[in-house]
């Protein structure tokens, strides 16, 4: 019997992440808890005033027209928002392979100059602005999209809850965490989650769901899919005995 993963990412990314999932024999299913949803902020600084660009998600490259901007350095935070930067036309793009302090450390190395704009969501994780403030630039954020609640597939998640079969569920933020956590306290039985295991993007997010009573709690070694597909493997096999 394959081992049932649940993606909780906000589309498009749980999708990529289920068919990359199911191609190691997982069976895995898109499940959102979260909706990505455009501000249609302008841009808060003139293009040409701005000397480089931090992204610090793919799910941004969605969310702006980039033509004025395709001739700035850009600083991407992973590998996948590199590749979405690509994909989106800008021609410098450095990928810091890491976290927030790593892209922050990789900008300071360069000796940065001038205005900066950081292109993101209208919530940003945990020590994110304290990070980029240590670079030493004027830093303006633009949030260009935010995320919001979407219903859930109740009916799938009740049928896994109250079941037998040991499955997994991604979490891939602290807001998708707590509305995780919400959702399983509603459907869970009186012997909790135990058949259900939470693979964690990072340490924020083992936080939003500590209160979940499930049969264990992974984290990645990183916060980024690599890492997340790593931890998964590394835990369980795709297929149970």
């Amino acid at each position: 019997m394959k081992l049932k993963v649940i993606i909780t990412r906000t589309q498009p990314g749980a999708d990529v992440l289920a068919t990359r999932l199911q191609c190691m024999g997982y069976d895995s299913v898109s499940m959102p808890i979260l909706e990505a949803q455009a501000t249609n902020a302008p841009c808060p600084v003139p293009a040409n005033a701005v000397r480089g660009i931090l992204i610090t998600s793919a799910q941004a490259l969605r969310f702006f027209d980039s033509t004025a901007f395709l001739d700035i350095p850009v600083y991407a935070v992973g590998d996948a928002t590199a590749k979405a930067a690509q994909d989106a036309g800008f021609k410098n793009i450095t990928d810091s392979g890491g976290d927030v302090a790593t892209l922050a450390a990789c900008v300071r190395a360069m000796d940065p100059q001038g205005q900066w704009l950081h292109i993101g969501a209208d919530e940003v994780a945990t020590g994110t602005d304290n990070a980029l403030s240590g670079i030493g630039v004027p830093m303006t954020r633009w949030a260009v999209y935010r995320t919001v609640p979407t219903p859930l597939d109740t009916d799938l998640l009740q049928a896994y809850l109250q079941g037998d079969a040991p499955f997994i569920v991604t979490v891939h933020s602290p807001k998708g965490g707590a509305l995780l956590a919400e959702a399983v306290r509603v459907y869970e039985t009186t012997n909790g989650s135990r058949q259900m295991f939470l693979l964690c993007l990072s340490q924020a997010v083992l936080k939003s769901v500590a209160s979940v009573a499930c049969g264990n709690m992974y984290v990645a070694k990183t916060p980024d899919e690599n890492a997340l597909v790593d931890a998964l493997r590394n835990a369980w096999p795709p297929t149970l005995a």
